[in-house]
């Protein structure tokens, strides 16, 4: 059997390597962003508005044609889910803007 460590160079060999512990309070230096959120403004992100979901079977996936319709878990007049990045952050009301739909937020959720 060949060893590996009298193949490889010496700066590759592995080395233990000593940690120091970790708080978990706050660091006491300066915020990252240092109060400056235009830094982040115009970062995309994406907002997705859920109204329920299904599970189907691959076989009545495949069976699905046009004009059938998919009963979803949400109720008619419960809040939909708003996510931000796949989280949820708030909850809404389906209306209409013009030609569009649109969202109308009624609660935001609070993180700790």
């Amino acid at each position: 059997m060949i060893d590996e460590r009298a193949l490889a160079p010496a700066a590759m060999l592995p080395t233990a390597i000593e940690y120091s512990e970790m708080d978990d309070d706050r660091a006491d230096g300066r915020s990252l962003l240092g109060g400056n959120l235009g830094v982040v403004k115009n970062i995309s992100v994406k907002l997705q508005v859920k109204a329920g979901e299904t599970t189907l079977s691959v076989g009545e996936l495949l069976a699905l044609r046009e004009g059938q319709v998919l009963k979803l878990d949400g109720q008619v007049n419960a809040p939909l889910q708003i996510l931000l990045e796949g989280e949820v952050v708030a909850s809404g009301e389906l209306m209409a803007m013009g030609e569009h739909f649109a969202v109308r937020i009624i609660d935001t959720v609070r993180r700790g």
